[in-house]
């Protein structure tokens, strides 16, 4: 049962963060996820700052500028931009 909340409440979260990337808050994401971090532990932990990482890069990089790409109607998503 634990395993059923733990993943509906996986897919509510990741659709809320698409929603904020796709706003143009991709620092405020990363922000929440390292509160996640800050109470995880183990593999759940070292999993969450992989992720965390990798979208820390892109944010650097300015590859999660979706708010933008919306705007111009451009497509986004892998390897579209």
């Amino acid at each position: 049962m634990q395993l059923l909340i733990d993943l509906a409440q996986s897919k509510q979260w990741f659709i809320k963060a698409r929603k904020t990337l796709k706003k143009g808050n991709a620092k405020s994401l990363i922000n929440q996820m390292d509160d996640l971090i800050a109470v995880a532990t183990g593999e759940r932990c070292k999993i969450m700052v992989g992720k965390r990482n990798y979208l820390l890069d892109a944010y650097r990089e300015g590859r999660l500028n979706y708010d933008k790409a919306i705007t111009q109607k451009l497509p986004i998503g892998s390897g579209a931009l």
